[in-house]
């Protein structure tokens, strides 16, 4: 999963929704360098990576894309489905997107502090682009490739990605929306294990 649905995922909770955002910035074991409700929106997009990796269906929709993409494929599924989320945002979610972007860069504004340099940025500069409104858009998918291939230590082909993407946007679609119910029970029910004790 991209940003947009690790982020929603963890929604109304801002630290959550902080540490939804922070868990592809913060590797390695958790100490105490993030309040503990950040923690476990940390953990919680970590459990959602290792959930959505082991799903049949986002398997099915990292298959379609193997013979262009390669290893690389998962990657670029994970880019789609956050493009899908936001085609069917009114039909999956009950608050407006515009509402959510207030209160998502809201709450990275109040917990800039806790952020790593890189994380800092990119939430400046997805705040300063309104991101979110726009993932919506077809070339989300391609502009986001683009940059992780030119974050990546290795050559990929995920810049030139979309020509191989398009003909299967369809059925990539219908794999997300046949995915997304067991991805926000598999969260709810990750972010009640950690965070029950805290109440």
């Amino acid at each position: 999963m991209n940003y947009l649905c690790h982020v929603s995922l963890m929604y109304p909770d801002p630290e959550l929704m902080t540490g939804g955002f922070l868990g592809d910035f913060v590797k390695g074991r958790l100490n105490h360098q993030f309040p503990t409700k950040i923690v476990s929106g940390i953990q919680t997009h970590r459990a959602i990576d290792v959930f959505s990796d082991a799903h049949p269906v986002f398997a099915a929709s990292a298959a379609r894309l193997r013979s262009s993409l390669g290893r690389y494929s998962p990657i670029a599924v994970d880019v789609i489905y956050d493009y899908c989320l936001a085609r069917h945002w009114d039909v999956l979610l009950d608050i407006d997107i515009g509402q959510f972007c207030d209160e998502t860069y809201a709450a990275w504004d109040s917990h800039s502090a806790s952020m790593p340099e890189p994380a800092r940025a990119m939430a400046k500069s997805m705040e300063r682009h309104r991101s979110f409104e726009r993932y919506h858009e077809p070339m989300f998918i391609e502009r986001t490739l683009r940059a992780v291939s030119q974050r990546a230590r290795k050559q990929n082909p995920l810049a030139d990605a979309m020509p191989g993407i398009e003909p299967h946007l369809p059925e990539l679609e219908e794999d997300f929306l046949a995915f997304y119910p067991h991805l926000v029970e598999h969260a709810n029910q990750k972010v009640a294990e950690l965070t029950n004790h805290l109440i």
